[in-house]
């Protein structure tokens, strides 16, 4: 036995827990100031946005995903996009909140699927798959096998949440007589 090796198993323990700070290096914002956040008005039609918006006629635009509900949307120049915030209209059918990229913006949303198991039958309704999403985040959808009640072993919803570590937790489902 090594006397050492513990105090250094003690040490990692600890620094385990700790935050790691890095500092960053030269900045590449340039490319920023001619780009857009915006928060998709419809989730299902995130995965289709880049060539609905190609459908329009318009090939000077492009999406990428941030997460949660936020893309960044880009243009060619910052004449260009100017242009397209005054058409305020034709992004909104695409867009609920639509800014010009500022710095220190916080991505602090992700989309994760959560599996909910132990549900009773006589609970099993999409008000309360909603109750249970609400506690991490907003509730975005619920699987059509859950909502259609197809699948009875497991619950499956997407949210939109801001917690960063993963979601494992137990809740008391309490039913109302």
């Amino acid at each position: 036995m090594f006397p050492s090796q513990s105090h250094v198993h003690a040490d990692l323990k600890h620094v385990r827990n700790a935050i790691e700070v890095i500092q960053a290096a030269e900045l590449d914002e340039a490319w920023l100031h001619r780009c857009m956040v915006g928060k998709v008005a419809n989730y299902n039609s995130r995965s289709g946005l880049q060539e609905a918006i190609i459908r329009e006629g318009v090939f000077d635009i492009t999406i990428r995903f941030l997460g949660g509900l936020l893309v960044l949307v880009e243009f060619q120049s910052e004449e260009v996009m100017n242009w397209y915030l005054e058409q305020k209209s034709w992004l909104a059918q695409w867009f609920s909140e639509l800014s010009k990229w500022k710095p220190g913006l916080q991505l602090t949303d992700r989309l994760v699927s959560l599996s909910i198991n132990g549900v009773p039958l006589h609970c099993w309704t999409v008000a309360n798959f909603n109750r249970i999403g609400e506690r991490f985040g907003c509730v975005i959808s619920i699987d059509c096998n859950t909502s259609t009640k197809k699948i009875l072993d497991r619950g499956r919803i997407l949210v939109s949440t801001k917690f960063r570590e993963p979601i494992s937790k137990e809740l008391l489902l309490e039913v109302m007589e």
